[in-house]
């Protein structure tokens, strides 16, 4: 992958995501343009949330 060189110098990115459709995604910082290679996977794995506990009814 080629990276793109950005025409101004930005101090933070803010990367602009496309929607997952493979192992990887090419996401773009929307100030400078860059364009970097992210990971569509979790680094520690899918975790699942734990269920929410239900309320009691109230009569």
């Amino acid at each position: 992958m080629a990276t793109k060189i950005p025409t101004i110098v930005c101090e933070t990115h803010h990367w602009m995501l496309p929607a997952p459709g493979g192992p990887t995604s090419v996401g773009t910082c929307k100030h400078c343009g860059t364009e970097k290679e992210f990971s569509n996977a979790a680094a520690r794995g899918w975790v699942p949330r734990p269920a929410a506990k239900k309320k009691p009814a109230t009569a």
